[in-house]
């Protein structure tokens, strides 16, 4: 139910050469989710970090699942790009919880977004 409307003082959008598509408004943080296994995307994380950059959120990355080893260090690799260019990568894991994750969400408007493929897989 629609208790209220707020005025927008942000938006989160994507778009392609046809339209754009609205995904949130009056966030504060985009926080990029991202998969040791099956792997991620370095162009739609970019993809999403110009997103973020465009409505001036501040943002994160996680890798996910990190209690899943086998291509853990090849992620840290693959993320140094962005950690050294000034974004805070977190590394967590469902299995040992999301306190780390905490103190970024406090005080915050957060959206999190990332790749649904892996989210279908099995772990």
């Amino acid at each position: 139910m629609i208790t209220e409307l707020a005025q927008r003082t942000s938006l989160f959008f994507r778009s392609d050469e046809y339209r754009e598509k609205l995904i949130a408004a009056n966030v504060t943080q985009v926080v990029v989710v991202v998969a040791t296994e099956p792997g991620f995307s370095d162009e739609l994380m970019s993809r999403c970090l110009a997103a973020a950059e465009e409505a001036a959120h501040r943002r994160c990355h996680r890798p996910h699942k990190v209690d899943l080893t086998a291509h853990l260090e090849a992620t840290r690799a693959q993320l140094e790009p962005f950690r050294r260019a000034g974004y805070a990568v977190v590394e967590l894991s469902a299995k040992s919880g999301a306190a780390a994750l905490a103190p970024l969400l406090h005080g915050q408007i957060s959206i999190l977004v990332g790749s649904r493929a892996w989210a279908n897989r099995p772990s």
